[in-house]
């Protein structure tokens, strides 16, 4: 995986995407930042992993309802949540929910995937030097999180441009 850092704003990236999710009249997608947070990413990579949590917010919450982008800029590191009022994921497989081609036993058949987009984005995120996690409660929704560091550290097993 190649990475090409470059300076990006992360509250515009999420606007961007939000307002092409709003194609769906079923989920009211809300943005919450206290204004621009730069950092220094990949954005296409960073933005692949936000559409991912938050296309995976639309799909995991059939019945509609709320989902809200929330920005924080801590210092040192940008957080980037996306909770949802969706299923839930159970207590006993949310250890595994970051694990290639994982998918609950109760929507895999109901819910088309092949168990690759969370994986994939917990692997960008690592290698940008951050950390993903999750909250959930079955039948009340989860949080997925994201953290970055404004400016990544080159590890040499990686193959990283900078711009």
């Amino acid at each position: 995986m190649q990475f090409e850092l470059q300076d990006m704003d992360m509250t515009e990236v999420a606007a961007e995407l939000i307002e092409m999710q709003k194609q769906t009249a079923t989920h009211e997608i809300t943005l919450k930042a206290d204004g621009p947070t730069y950092l220094h990413a990949d954005r296409m990579r960073v933005e692949q992993v936000l559409a991912n949590f938050i296309n995976n917010a639309v799909k995991y919450s059939p019945n509609g309802g709320a989902i809200e982008v929330i920005i924080e800029d801590r210092g040192h590191e940008v957080c980037v949540s996306v909770v949802d009022q969706g299923l839930g994921i159970s207590p006993e497989n949310i250890k595994y929910i970051f694990s290639q081609f994982y998918r609950e036993d109760r929507v895999s058949t109901s819910i088309s995937g092949l168990g690759l987009g969370l994986y994939i984005s917990k692997e960008i995120i690592e290698r940008h030097g951050g950390t993903v996690h999750v909250k959930s409660e079955l039948g009340k929704g989860s949080t997925f999180t994201f953290c970055l560091p404004k400016f990544p550290r080159q590890r040499s097993s990686d193959n990283i441009k900078f711009a």
